[in-house]
């Protein structure tokens, strides 16, 4: 995984194939056939698994963040086939160009890696959920009742069922 970006080597192949087969075409989809090409070749995969991959950046419930924006036929989530790669086109998303612009320092680093996690390539970090994140803070953080007036910014503004709120500032360590 990179430092700027958080997504694996084969994720940043994939797009860099994309943008450079795109070049001088800012946002124009390129033939799938032609990015599978470009990424057996960047990264030595074995022939037809380059669009496996491709795909599975493409498809929105493998990733929480699609890094790559597609037309055409890429599967269905009750196991349709996908078309063949001749049929579908694929570009950089608007995530997968953020991811571009960190790894090129035209930008600050973006959590991307985080966020989408690397379980569904067979990695054990799971993709970040952040109302399952803020659910466990509240559990663990003390209940503060804030009197029936409003506490924001400190304070969840979330949706509750009481009118007590979750204070989710940190005090600092006294060690």
């Amino acid at each position: 995984m990179t430092d700027r970006s958080g997504c694996g080597r084969l994720e940043l192949a994939v797009l860099q194939a994309l943008e450079a087969l795109a070049a001088g075409r800012p946002g124009a989809h390129v033939t799938s056939s032609r990015a599978v090409a470009g990424i057996e070749e960047r990264t030595g995969l074995w022939p037809r698994y380059g669009y496996q991959v491709l795909i599975d950046l493409v498809v929105p419930w493998k990733l929480a963040v699609p890094l790559v924006s597609g037309q055409g036929n890429f599967g269905g989530r009750d196991y349709d086939p996908p078309a063949a790669d001749r049929y579908t086109e694929s570009r950089p998303s608007q995530a997968g160009q953020l991811v571009l612009d960190a790894e090129a320092h035209r930008i600050a680093p973006v959590p991307v890696g985080l966020v989408n996690g690397t379980v569904y390539r067979g990695g054990t970090q799971p993709p970040l959920e952040p109302f399952r994140v803020i659910a466990a803070l509240r559990k663990l953080l003390p209940a503060q009742d804030c009197g029936g007036t409003s506490c924001a910014p400190s304070c969840m503004t979330m949706p509750r069922k009481s009118s007590r709120c979750h204070d989710l500032t940190i005090a600092p360590s006294l060690s």
